[in-house]
């Protein structure tokens, strides 16, 4: 035994002076001297010579088992000596060479903090742990690299990559379990990656070892995506279905409240409303009978599940309501058929034909204003194994588009109805008065649907200012004006017929006196005339009123210039034709006074004459607040016309206060008297 300890301390001793000399007998005694050298780092001025002789050993003896703990040590002291770059090269020998060695993890730590400390790019340090899990393949350590390595990729956004390296593992190392985080992230790099077949494979692998974990919803759903993606619409069917009852199931759970398993949960959902959705559709199809019952049955169910998916995940929102906007606008659209269905049949104009369809109409575009509205506030795509929302900003595109455009059909709806009223109304009627009945028919029955429609169309272009459809509604706007122009020619046409027919009878009785008749049928004709201007004034007053309406409305529309040169003419029409009759009547009325002189004891020619005197008198009055209502009108919105100008001119005739050629200048009319 002292014998045992002598020869110890002989050899500590000695190894001081061994290291001097040049060579070392054999690997053992350099290893020593390595170990020595390490642990009094004081003494580094041997280090190399040390360096040197292992690196001849392991050479010299490369099947030796302590030829990667030489090289490691080597490693060590060129490390220790100031040459990084030297033990660098050593650690990657050891990790190609010796991948199996004890000191293999160590060197590769090494080699992977270089990679990630000195730029290197992350496709070298992930190429370089696939390669040393390959040769430690199938061991079971080469698990940790495989999975290092992978995670590089995915990082990098690799898909391709990643599965390839997924795939390596999951081969290459039969007896290492795949954990289930693994095998889900797997999958969603070979779905990103359109590798279906790994895809499927792998969450085939994840349901079978995993069948009662939360992240099943997720999985489940996720073989639907890929079923679908191979067409098969019965198999992804099913995995949806079994997607969601599992979330049903155990949904009050807070493990199944996870982000990525909502999102796979309201996918699944919204997936399995796609048939309902169609069959909804066939059955509001607008060339077939609605049976409304049936339908609002199915789209009721629809509307709570679309609902459910929103609660399940709020990403969902925007899609979801646009779908609840396309199911009322399917049904308005139906209703809306129906109605015109029913009028062929028996016509009414109590009994309009969008009646029904207008209520879900607007329901719709309620819906469509909520998706944009959600769409557009700040949120995050909570996702889950490759299973992302439905894009918010086509969502949001879609949604104004429809409003707008719904917007837009509800004037078109009550515009085709209000056009439908007016070629049924009563015909004009020859003889006297025989505009009145149908000018009072499109003044009572259809003027009301044209302003109804005129508010859907300002409202349409209201709401394309505040979404961003400023192109489609600059587009649109230049054609607005075209369902009213039927109305408003018509009624411009019947009051200047009336005002025209007016007129003539008074010229017929100017006439008459002036050759001299004035027999009782003077006194009819003279009735004639007043009835018929009567009538003129009631038409003219309700037609500025109708028309003055309309060109109110437009004038929010900023029209271009020639079609607001149209409503200009269109507007100062009645205001003309009313002012050329009153002109046309004192004129008459003149001309008649002067060839009229009865006797002074004939009462009832006086009387007669005094009748004749007030209806001038009336004519010069009722002229000039015509005249004065169209500057009023004129003023409101800088209106100019040629046929403005002479109203313009005549006015300042019979009032030099209005003599000026400035609008702006003019007195307000609620001031003047005429």
């Amino acid at each position: 035994m002292l014998r045992k300890n002598l020869l110890l301390l002989s050899l500590v001793f000695a190894l001081p002076f061994a290291a001097l000399s040049a060579t070392f007998d054999g690997l053992p005694q350099a290893v020593q001297a390595a170990h020595h050298a390490i642990s009094t780092p004081e003494d580094s001025a041997n280090c190399p010579t040390i360096v040197s002789e292992l690196l001849r050993l392991t050479d010299k003896y490369p099947a030796s088992s302590l030829v990667p703990e030489a090289l490691w040590l080597a490693a060590q002291l060129q490390k220790q000596s100031g040459h990084p770059s030297a033990a660098l090269s050593l650690a990657r020998k050891i990790v190609e060479q010796h991948p199996s060695s004890t000191v293999a993890p160590e060197a590769f730590e090494v080699v992977w903090n270089d990679f990630r400390t000195n730029k290197f790019t992350d496709t070298n340090a992930a190429e370089f742990a696939a390669a040393f899990a390959n040769k430690l393949a199938p061991n079971s350590a080469a698990a940790k690299y495989y999975q290092l390595a992978f995670n590089i990729h995915l990082q990098a956004n690799r898909w391709q990559d990643a599965v390839h390296v997924g795939n390596l593992f999951i081969k290459k190392c039969p007896d290492s379990v795949p954990d289930a985080p693994f095998l889900l992230s797997l999958s969603e790099a070979a779905l990103k990656s359109a590798d279906m077949a790994a895809a499927q494979r792998t969450l085939e692998n994840f349901i079978d070892r995993y069948p009662h974990l939360p992240q099943l919803v997720s999985a489940r759903a996720a073989l639907g995506k890929v079923y679908i993606s191979q067409g098969n619409e019965t198999a992804a069917n099913e995995n949806y279905s079994l997607a969601w009852s599992a979330f049903q199931k155990h949904s009050n759970e807070s493990a199944y409240r996870q982000a990525g398993i909502t999102s796979a949960a309201a996918e699944a959902l919204w997936f399995l409303q796609k048939n309902p959705h169609r069959q909804y559709a066939q059955l509001t199809s607008v060339n077939l009978p609605l049976n409304e019952k049936t339908a609002r049955r199915q789209a009721e169910s629809l509307e709570q599940a679309y609902t459910q998916i929103m609660l399940t995940d709020h990403g969902y929102a925007p899609a979801c309501f646009n779908a609840i906007g396309d199911l009322h606008r399917q049904m308005a659209d139906a209703l809306l058929a129906e109605g015109y269905r029913k009028c062929a049949v028996d016509f009414s104009a109590e009994n309009p034909p969008y009646e029904s369809a207008l209520p879900e109409y607007s329901r719709a575009i309620a819906a469509y204003s909520q998706a944009y509205d959600r769409a557009a506030q700040p949120h995050s795509h909570e996702s889950g194994l490759a299973i992302e929302h439905p894009d918010w900003h086509t969502a949001s595109v879609y949604a104004a588009d429809q409003a707008f455009a719904l917007t837009l059909g509800q004037g078109d709806a009550v515009y085709a109805w209000a056009m439908q009223l007016q070629q049924n109304a009563p015909k004009t009627e020859p003889g006297a008065n025989g505009n009145q009945v149908r000018f009072d028919y499109l003044a009572s029955c259809v003027a009301p649907l044209v302003s109804q429609g005129m508010e859907y169309s300002t409202q349409a272009l209201n709401f394309a200012n505040s979404k961003p459809l400023a192109k489609k509604a600059e587009k649109v706007r230049q054609n607005l004006d075209i369902p009213l122009r039927p109305f408003a020619s018509e009624v411009a046409m019947l009051c200047r017929n009336q005002n025209r027919d007016a007129a003539g009878l008074s010229t017929q009785l100017s006439k008459t006196f002036s050759f001299g008749f004035q027999a009782s049928s003077t006194t009819s004709l003279a009735e004639s005339v007043e009835d018929n201007f009567h009538s003129a004034s009631l038409i003219t007053s309700k037609s500025e009123e109708l028309l003055s309406n309309l060109y109110a409305g437009i004038a929010q529309w900023r029209l271009s210039e020639p079609v607001q040169s149209y409503w200009d003419s269109i507007a100062v029409s009645p205001f003309y034709e009313y002012a050329s009759l009153c002109q046309t009547m004192q004129a008459d009325l003149t001309v008649c006074l002067a060839a009229f002189t009865p006797a002074k004891n004939d009462e009832d020619a006086q009387r007669f004459r005094n009748r004749l005197s007030k209806l001038q008198t009336k004519g010069a009055s009722e002229e000039y607040t015509g005249l004065v209502r169209w500057h009023d009108l004129a003023d409101r919105y800088k209106m100019k016309t040629a046929t403005g100008d002479k109203l313009a001119a005549r006015l300042a005739e019979l009032d030099p206060a209005y003599s000026t050629d400035r609008l702006d200048d003019f007195p307000s009319a609620s001031r003047r008297k005429p």
